[in-house]
């Protein structure tokens, strides 16, 4: 069974509350499950509450035990678009945060891992969609020029007016019960699909 560390802000938190009532919180230990529905991988689920790009890679990146671990999901950057202040640099432009990732992106492939970039989720805020899809196409563009994967769930989790559709949330931001099943097969099919075939993940 493949050990992936899904790291990310509350969106990553929130989702073993949702798919298993008894994984354990922890982060040097991160919470774990013996197995999440649809999926034959143990993911370490390393999320944390309010926070950005630069503070997660600065303070609890080095926590992340690396070694253990086959991969990296990545998913951060949505806090860097709301709010002003979850950085402890206040640098919070478009391309602040896209720096910032892509600092990020090239720490964690320097472990020599896997590493699968998600792209932020829609939200039912219009406007922070319109920076949200900037950004998106910044990571895309990136990812495709330098070999990383990545997964960009849009076409799954939006409705026809490109927010994120009801049927997958409670409150336009996070993934309900139902938005993250449809997550964790997806992330599962990319994940398995692309450690079968030999490549190589660097820079």
């Amino acid at each position: 069974m493949k050990k992936i560390a899904v790291l990310g802000d509350s969106i990553t938190a929130y989702m073993p509350y949702f798919l298993d009532k008894k994984m354990k919180i922890g982060f040097d230990v991160p919470m774990v499950s013996d197995k999440l529905p649809n999926s034959d991988i143990l993911f370490y689920i390393c999320g944390i509450l309010d926070i950005g790009v630069g503070d997660f890679h600065k303070f609890y990146w080095p926590r992340v035990v690396k070694d253990e671990m086959d991969g990296f999901v990545l998913l951060l950057g949505v806090n860097n678009i709301l709010r002003p202040d979850c950085d402890d640099d206040n640098k919070e432009t478009i391309e602040d945060t896209f720096e910032k990732l892509k600092s990020f992106m090239e720490d964690i492939l320097s472990t020599d891992k896997y590493l699968l970039v998600q792209t932020l989720y829609p939200t039912k805020y219009p406007e922070a969609n319109k920076k949200i899809g900037i950004l998106n196409e910044k990571i895309k563009s990136y990812c495709q020029n330098n070999s990383i994967d990545y997964l960009d769930l849009d076409a799954v989790l939006e409705d026809e007016d490109g927010l994120l559709n009801q049927k997958f949330s409670d409150d336009g931001l996070h993934p309900n019960e139902t938005g993250y099943k449809i997550i964790v097969d997806k992330l599962s099919k990319k994940i398995n699909n692309e450690l079968q075939m030999p490549k190589t993940k660097k820079l």
